[in-house]
Order: C-alpha cells, then structure tokens, then sequence
C-alpha cells in the first residue's frame, strides 16, 4: 500500500494526476473501499475537481465510514 502512495505522490509531483489517480482507482477496485485511498484521491482531485465533485467526494468517504462501522 505505501509503495502505491508513493507512486501516486511522485506521479501528482509530475503533474500526471490523472495517472495517480488510475493507478489509486485500480487499488481501491482489489481493496473494497479502503478510506485512506478515497483520500489520497481526495487531495489528488483538489486541482481539478469543481466544489460540488468534491463534496460528493466527501459524502462518499462518510459514507464508506458509516458503512464500515
């Protein structure tokens, strides 16, 4: 998990987010729901995403929380 971090940190650095944030999307497909990847996509998705994308970001990760409760 931390080597994939790494990786999408050192992508976001390069400017390739999109990359970092596939490679996050395809971690998070084998590891169902993993709060610390929604929010590593989170803060990928701050530069592009408009306020409203990233409220129903947040609403999701609630979600995921109460869900995993």
């Amino acid at each position: 998990f931390e080597a994939v971090i790494r990786l999408a940190n050192v992508l976001e650095e390069k400017g390739e987010n999109s990359s970092a944030l596939s490679l996050l999307n395809s971690y998070n497909s084998s590891k169902k729901n993993d709060i610390k990847v929604d929010l590593i996509k989170l803060k990928l998705s701050l530069i592009n995403a408009t306020p409203v994308e990233l409220s129903q970001q947040i609403d999701l990760i609630l979600k995921n929380i109460t869900n995993a409760e």
